[in-house]
């Protein structure tokens, strides 16, 4: 088989691969496992269609006083079409075609197995447990962060074939995708600084144009911040907020987080670390690691906010997809041809079945650290889809009742939803009971599971017509020219 025909097969794989991510994905959604983030998202992007401020969504409101997340103008056509499942249709074709990108610019090299040899190491990262755990991102569905693997791939890809075009149009996505953005490019071209360096041009050269990539990509952060601040109307944006959080923090829990997280990320990257040992040279290694560290320190400090909970630190989905990102960037720009030399890949392209058993063990350790130290077992997730098993709180005839209701009212009413159920609702607009303040409107209809809630102090209950159907309390404005009754009638209650 020639280069172009293991081309060819590639990217069938990865077209197979990506399918199944997919696949997976929508399944899981119909079965109502995805909350808040992914309806969050799925708001913004359509926001200024629907006559609302860009990056507009009825929770946080101004989300552009948040987070960068301009990208989502480039995601409206697919949710305009496929609601929510959008999200996941541009993500992974974004994915594809950035693991295609990869796939056309590389060369073999070595004997015929060269190409082989590249793309398992970079699939095994690209496509492997990591990668469909982040495409999964349990529970939170969906959130701008996880498009972080396809763009440093890109950009990646970009700064190794020397393509200026695509390493400014990759580095402009990677900036309005998230504020991390800029952070992310910066290692990448840091990293290929320091692997591409011989020593020929001097200690001093290599400080200067170190210092040139620090300082054009931290100019590039800080814009990207004070246009945050510019859009939060000049008031503390979330990383005040952070800053003043941990303050508060004492000693010993502020020890605490960082001990726990390192250790945490260091067990995560074992696979990682121990498949690029097998590959490369220490020194190559010691690259990755000091060039991974602004992307670090950048994912503790987004931690802040949420402490003294540590979960959405670095090894949350929203971080670790920028630093596998940026790691699957740095395979790919060390399999240019003066790196080659330097490492063990001219052994593996003589000895190709050798490397596919550290392409093996590499992806069975993912499984096991996703398992121990994120308590997801992958296996399990699949099998729960294919069996079509429920979350705990959500039952087959609750669906049937609320997916009565959403087709009973009007398309774009305003709704307000229990958890778990947003997805039967994906065509109407969403309002959120912990902000109705932010709602477009009062809500033609709320759904709570909870008395207590109907003491809510942001609804009059003397606009609303309080019913129950099944475990459902059922506030229907009094406005409304929908009828629900249909639904109680179905139900039996």
């Amino acid at each position: 088989m020639n280069i172009r025909q293991e081309k060819r097969s590639a990217i069938l794989l990865c077209i197979i691969v990506i399918s199944l991510f997919l696949g997976f994905k929508i399944l899981k959604y119909n079965l109502c496992y995805y909350t808040t983030d992914l309806f969050s998202s799925l708001q913004v992007t359509k926001s200024w269609l629907e006559g609302f401020p860009l990056l507009w969504e009825s929770r946080n409101g101004n989300t552009a006083g948040m987070h960068n997340n301009y990208i989502a103008l480039f995601f409206s056509p697919f949710t305009v079409i496929w609601g929510a499942k959008g999200l996941f249709i541009a993500h992974a074709i974004l994915l594809l075609l950035s693991l295609i990108y990869f796939i056309c610019t590389a060369n073999g090299f070595g004997s015929g197995n060269g190409f082989k040899v590249i793309f398992l190491f970079v699939a095994a990262l690209g496509l492997g447990p990591y990668s469909f755990w982040i495409f999964d991102n349990p529970y939170l569905g969906w959130f701008f962060d996880l498009l972080f693997i396809p763009l440093a791939i890109i950009l990646g890809v970009s700064v190794r074939s020397g393509n200026r075009v695509m390493i400014i149009i990759s580095g402009l996505l990677l900036i309005i995708t998230k504020e991390e953005g800029p952070v992310i490019a910066c290692c990448i071209h840091l990293y290929n600084l320091f692997a591409t360096y011989t020593g020929k041009e001097g200690r001093m050269v290599l400080f200067v144009k170190s210092a040139r990539i620090i300082s054009v990509w931290f100019f590039l952060f800080i814009v990207s911040m004070l246009t945050i601040y510019i859009a939060n109307d000049f008031k503390p944006t979330k990383i005040a907020v952070a800053l003043e959080n941990y303050m508060r923090l004492p000693l010993e829990a502020k020890i605490s987080y960082y001990a726990d997280e390192l250790l945490k990320l260091f067990l995560l990257l074992v696979p990682v670390i121990l498949f690029l040992i097998s590959v490369f040279k220490v020194r190559t290694i010691g690259f990755i690691v000091l060039a991974l560290v602004p992307l670090i320190i950048t994912g503790l400090i987004s931690g802040f906010i949420y402490l003294p909970n540590g979960n959405f630190s670095v090894t949350w989905t929203a971080r670790f997809s920028g630093i596998l990102g940026f790691i699957t960037a740095a395979v790919i720009l060390s399999t240019n041809e003066n790196l080659i030399a330097k490492s063990r890949l001219l052994y593996f392209t003589r000895n190709v079945s050798y490397f596919f058993i550290l392409f093996l063990l590499c992806i069975s350790l993912q499984f096991i650290s996703l398992n121990y130290i994120k308590n997801y077992n992958l296996l399990d997730q699949v099998l729960a889809v294919k069996n079509s098993d429920l979350p705990a709180t959500v039952s087959t005839e609750r669906i049937a009742i609320l997916k009565c209701i959403s087709n009973a009212i009007t398309p774009g009413s305003v709704v307000v939803i229990p958890e778990y159920y947003y997805n039967l609702f994906e065509y109407h607009s969403y309002a959120w009971l912990d902000n109705l303040s932010n709602a477009e409107r009062e809500p033609e209809i709320i759904i709570l599971t909870d008395s207590s809630q109907l003491k809510h102090k942001d609804i009059d209950l003397g606009n609303y017509q309080v019913s129950k159907i099944d475990t459902f309390y059922i506030l229907e404005n009094t406005s409304n020219t929908f009828n629900i009754e249909k639904c109680r009638i179905k139900s039996g209650f």
